[in-house]
């Protein structure tokens, strides 16, 4: 089998930078930007996240339809990260324009095109990367290597979220221009990468094109390795989005230490980081699935922790929940991309087309779709418990009210979330055993059809 170059697996998982790293900052930032800095009530702002998740029902799987069914001299995913090179700039840049008109519905109206147009552009490049990253690859360590490599470019990229907006943003006396400069730094990062990706991944002639029908759409969830998969997935991710949004609010409000917010939030990433190594190995001797229980414990012990802390504690105290969270999130956002392409082969097992891309396009559309809704509903209850606006640039102290909103939703949400994805991944199917005997089975077919109907059968109760 056919080795990758350390070269390709670094420019590659490159574009990750882009796919991990903006996501994180707007999960940060975003709505808080919208709230402080645009002035529109959460309750808009939260319907702006609701429709862009609304959006991505349709874009997502809908570009892994058309990228599975691309026809052109650079293959069917290539085309798409030549695009984003200079797509991802501009969406990004208009997404963080603080416009001041006058009336808010037009403030609305600006923030909601924006993030559309954002949304739309990630699809347009991400979908076709994240399946690429499936078909890279066939063999289950180097994927897994592959993977890792790109986690650890997507959390360096989170790392400069958390760490590095807000630095460029109060540099400026005026915030707003402050907020422009940061888009524009940001927006060099995140589509530059696609350069090298365009430029080192190969089409593999051989593999099996779908045809375009609407069924592409539901197919993926047919598969019960995949719908594990996702559960596993939404509850990791999901988790992660919720903090995200909330760690602002909860610095600035409850905290009342604003000025830390990137310090915590780059502990939180720091320790990811550090740990990959540590998931990489584990995963060879426990499973994938296993790892990922073990990180989901630790995020909720760091939960845990979390809520425990109070204002009036010593700094030092602040720092130990995002170390803790850290640490099991590490396992959190690695373990399900390594598990994916894994899925893929199941996929083209059961249909016989690998159509990567509508697995992809399935996987990120859910986790947006969920992310939409969940903060849909942070936003809802801030406004219902009474949230108040900056006042001519000035923080106002919140109600009661909010701050036990930010408290409870931090600690009761990924609780529900992670034991719901640790009991997914107990009975995730897939081991590395169960994936050398899929592979050899698919490979002797390919070959000779020289195969049994009762381990066909036996692979799709398993798997299928």
């Amino acid at each position: 089998m056919e080795k990758i170059g350390l070269k390709t697996k670094l420019l590659f998982g490159a574009g990750d930078m882009f796919g991990g790293g903006s996501m994180n900052l707007i999960n940060f930032f975003y709505l808080i930007f919208l709230t402080d800095i645009v002035g529109i009530r959460p309750v808009y702002a939260g319907i702006i996240f609701f429709v862009g998740g609304i959006w991505d029902a349709i874009s997502d799987p809908l570009m892994g339809i058309i990228t599975d069914n691309t026809r052109s001299r650079f293959g069917r995913r290539r085309p798409y990260f030549l695009a984003g090179v200079f797509f991802i700039f501009v969406s990004f840049v208009l997404l963080w324009l603080p416009v001041d008109f006058a009336a808010e519905a037009a403030r609305v109206m600006y923030a909601l095109t924006a993030y559309l147009f954002f949304n739309t552009i990630f699809s347009v490049a991400m979908v076709p990367y994240y399946a690429m990253a499936a078909e890279i690859t066939q063999d289950y360590n180097e994927r897994t290597l592959i993977s890792n490599i790109r986690l650890a470019f997507s959390m360096g990229s989170s790392i400069l979220c958390a760490l590095i907006p807000m630095i460029i943003v109060r540099s400026f006396d005026d915030i707003r221009l402050g907020y422009i400069c940061m888009a524009v730094v940001f927006g060099l990062l995140f589509s530059l990468p696609f350069i090298g990706v365009f430029a080192v991944t190969k089409e593999k002639a051989n593999i099996n094109r779908p045809r375009f029908t609407i069924k592409s759409f539901l197919q993926p969830f047919k598969i019960r390795s995949f719908r594990l998969l996702v559960m596993i997935y939404v509850a990791a991710f999901l988790t992660l989005d919720i903090v995200s949004v909330l760690v602002s609010y909860y610095m600035k409000y409850y905290m009342l230490r604003p000025e830390q917010t990137n310090l915590v939030l780059g502990a939180v990433i720091i320790s990811q980081i550090l740990c990959l190594p540590l998931y990489f190995k584990l995963s060879k001797k426990i499973g994938k699935n296993m790892a990922f229980c073990l990180g989901a414990v630790i995020i909720l012990i760091g939960i845990t922790a979390m809520s425990l802390v109070t204002p009036a504690m010593h700094v030092i105290f602040m720092y130990i929940p995002p170390v803790l969270i850290g640490i099991g999130m590490s396992a959190g956002v690695s373990m399900p991309w390594t598990m994916f392409g894994d899925v893929t082969d199941v996929g083209e097992f059961a249909s016989g087309e690998r159509n990567a891309g509508s697995f992809s396009g399935i996987m990120t559309f859910v986790r947006k779709v969920c992310s939409a809704f969940a903060i849909f509903m942070i936003s809802a209850l801030l406004d219902v418990g009474g949230f108040i606006r900056p006042i001519d640039g000035v923080d106002q102290v919140q109600p009661n009210t909010v701050i036990l909103f930010i408290r409870l939703i931090v600690v009761v949400a990924p609780l529900i979330l992670l034991s719901a994805g640790i009991i997914a991944a107990r009975r995730y199917p897939l081991s590395e055993t169960m994936h050398k005997r899929l592979r050899q089975y698919m490979e002797v077919k390919a070959k000779n059809g020289g195969t049994t109907q009762q381990e066909e059968e036996e692979l799709k109760r398993i798997l299928v």
